[in-house]
């Protein structure tokens, strides 16, 4: 009996010895340096030239005139800045969708909630008056007037009969007017003491921009288009000409010489007004769906898109692309390619790729004509797949990502969600369900719908007997065979039906990850579910992604874990992700994990990996070797490599003339996925100096070289 004790008490020392080594790890994330741009809906320069934006991620200062970039870590979060307002004291104000009005006295540096009085906090538009008074618009709330610099707010509704408001302005009489979302435009006139509507004219009563020029003429834009009222007019005029729809006007801007412009989903026009005619002024802008322009104090012109941020020095005929800083790229979906390119698909900006594993990064967007992107997949063949919100087809790419080609028209539901490859074939999610490609999606093919009751889909697997499983919103996970007619439905034990998303292991172990409920897995073909949180941090899921060598990684708002185990256990991970809302995970067979965010770009790091990789089932497929890791660096940097079979290694480090520094490695090796660790030291034990280092794998048939660089 003693000796039984003895064994289980040496067991349980050996469990919790390498429990205690894995916990002992120091994994820290860190921000990559993109992918750069993302959606700025709002924008303002103060006297000093200072350009501030607002977007989902906060509020950016540019001091340079757009050069750089700068997140003022003001401590507020909202859904999103809507609007900015500079007083002659340089105080700006910003309204933001959900937590009202803030104010800063200090260049930006620090901020104020002054929201006393406002019932409503959805602001859409701040207008100051000569006098100072402040003007907001509210959605749900209608108007409010502040004669105290905002420190308290009175309504201004009498007789308004819709409050939800999204654009006011004040022209040169004093006559204020409020656009409405759905019921057109109000005056409140100088002498009145009631709203009164002023629709006349209008074909679009949906009003999304209100603005004055120099002469007291007020600019209407619409969902169909740009309206104009002057002095004396009893009727809006529609701004328009036969060649060119404008469409859904998203800002209208008379500058200081009164020449007017427009943003819109389709990009930025000037109005002529001799010739009645508008012209397009797009060249530059990558991103057509932009959201509102300024001048700076300089008279350069400033757009605001999805992109980020464009600047022109010349009236609007040239823009430059001005993002460096301005992180807050919200990434759905990543991919690593076999070559060691990561791509990120982005919410509103396309793809952007990085081939120094996220030091630099560039978009990616040759042959898109829409950059709204939900999903991302690489099969087999090296091809990738991207799935488009609003297009009933995908995009895809043959080199990397360097260019992409369409294939539309061919499902009968948009919005492709998710994806999941085999060997020979592709599945792609959209409005309508499933389809699949066996031709590389040339052509696709439907599969029954009958069945699958949610078709929100938000995660596709496929198993080695080629059975599908959906996992979907509210409606937990359905699964399809090759064979079948019909979808079944597989939620036993699942107790949470929110799923974010799916994923599968070699031995065809299905884990999905939930809102709310955390993460479930099933090793019965989905027929039971297991809760498996043990250590996670949170239920609530929204990424989820099994590596190459086993490990299972899962993210959250704030919140990142791993299971060596199976899922069995989980190891947090969170130190470097406060306030960032992890999306998508994915990782390399290195142990270097990439996660991308809602808002906040790609982070990375590197987990030490231990002997799973080299278990049967988890052998390398190909050799490979790996970029080093850190890099740039000092004092040291590991290098790692695939080896699908024993063999002879030889791994060296030559310096920038080709001479050998030092051999690392020469002699047998184990296959699986290994590593070895330079120092920065020579042959002699010395150290050497800073720069670039090649490092060069020689293995049976395969050699390769790469570079690193080395700072002291």
């Amino acid at each position: 009996m003693k000796e039984l004790q003895g064994k289980i008490f040496q067991l349980l020392m050996t469990v919790l010895l390498l429990a205690g080594s894995l916990n002992a790890q120091t994994v820290t994330w860190e921000a990559t340096n993109g992918p750069l741009g993302g959606t700025v809906k709002a924008i303002a320069v103060n006297s000093a030239g200072t350009v501030f934006i607002g977007t989902r991620s906060g509020i950016f200062r540019s001091p340079d005139n757009g050069g750089n970039w700068e997140n003022l870590d003001n401590g507020f979060f909202s859904s999103f800045l809507t609007c900015f307002a500079v007083n002659d004291s340089d105080h700006i104000f910003v309204g933001t969708t959900n937590v009202g009005i803030f104010r800063s006295k200090d260049g930006g540096n620090s901020w104020q909630v002054i929201n006393s009085g406002l019932d409503k906090r959805d602001i859409r538009s701040i207008d100051i008056k000569p006098d100072g008074e402040l003007i907001i618009g509210v959605n749900n709330g209608g108007v409010f007037r502040s004669q105290d610099n905002g420190d308290s707010w009175t309504p201004s509704n009498n007789m308004l009969s819709d409050l939800r408001i999204n654009a006011t302005v004040v022209n040169t009489n004093g006559d204020l007017y409020a656009g409405s979302v759905l019921t057109g435009i109000y005056r409140f006139a100088v002498t009145d003491t009631v709203w009164s509507e002023v629709n006349a004219g209008l074909n679009s009563l949906r009003i999304t921009s209100l603005e004055v020029n120099s002469g007291g003429d007020v600019f209407a834009g619409t969902t169909a288009g740009i309206y104009k009222r002057s002095a004396g007019d009893t009727a809006w005029v529609e701004l328009k000409n036969s060649t060119i729809s404008l469409g859904f006007i998203t800002s209208v801007y008379p500058d200081e010489n009164d020449d007017l412009f427009a943003t819109t989903l389709a990009g930025v026009f000037q109005y002529d007004t001799l010739a009645g005619v508008w012209n397009d002024l797009n060249n530059g802008i990558t991103n057509l769906r932009t959201w509102g322009i300024t001048a700076g104090s300089t008279g350069d012109l400033f757009v605001i898109s999805d992109a980020g941020v464009y600047r022109s020095g010349d009236h609007g005929a040239n823009w430059i692309y001005q993002v460096n800083g301005l992180i807050i790229s919200r990434v759905v979906s990543l991919v690593n390619l076999p070559d060691g390119t990561l791509l990120a698909a982005t919410e509103t900006n396309g793809v952007s790729r990085s081939v120094d594993d996220g030091e630099n990064w560039s978009m990616s967007n040759t042959g898109m004509t829409k950059l709204s992107l939900k999903a991302m997949i690489v099969d087999s063949s090296g091809t990738v797949f991207v799935g488009v919100s609003g297009l009933n087809g995908v995009f895809r790419s043959t080199d990397q990502g360097n260019t992409w080609t369409i294939k539309q028209n061919v499902f009968s539901g948009s919005n492709v969600s998710a994806f999941a490859v085999t060997a020979s074939r592709v599945y792609a999610a959209h409005s309508s369900g499933v389809s699949y490609s066996d031709d590389g999606g040339d052509t696709w093919q439907a599969l029954p719908e009958s069945g699958l009751t949610n078709t929100n889909i938000r995660g596709l697997v496929v198993n080695a007997a080629g059975v599908l499983f959906a996992g979907t919103w509210n409606g937990g996970v359905f699964r399809v065979a090759e064979t079948d007619t019909a979808w079944s439905e597989v939620n036993n034990g699942l107790s949470k039906l929110l799923v974010s998303t799916l994923d599968i292991n070699k031995s065809g172990d299905i884990f999905a990850a939930t809102s709310g409920g955390g993460v479930f897995r099933s090793a019965d073909n989905g027929d039971n579910w297991i809760e498996v949180n043990q250590g996670i941090p949170t239920l609530f899921i929204q990424a989820l992604t099994i590596s190459d060598f086993g490990y299972i990684f899962a993210g959250g708002f704030g919140n990142a874990a791993y299971s060596t185990d199976n899922g069995d256990s989980w190891i947090e991970i969170n130190d470097g992700l406060s306030g960032v809302n992890i999306k998508t995970i994915d990782a390399k067979a290195d142990g270097q994990v990439f996660a991308g965010s809602l808002g906040n770009g790609v982070y990375r790091t590197s987990i030490t990996i231990t002997a799973i990789e080299n278990k049967p089932g988890h052998l390398p497929n190909a050799f490979t070797l790996h970029q080093n890791y850190p890099n740039p660096f000092n004092p040291s940097t590991t290098i790692r490599f695939n080896l699908p079979v024993d063999g002879a290694v030889k791994l060296s480090v030559y310096n920038i003339r080709g001479q050998l520094v030092k051999t690392l490695l020469n002699g047998f090796q184990s296959a699986g996925v290994q590593q070895a660790v330079w120092d920065g030291s020579n042959q002699f034990g010395q150290q050497v100096a800073s720069g670039v280092y090649f490092y060069h794998l020689s293995a049976k048939r395969f050699s390769a070289t790469k570079r690193m660089i080395l700072t002291r």
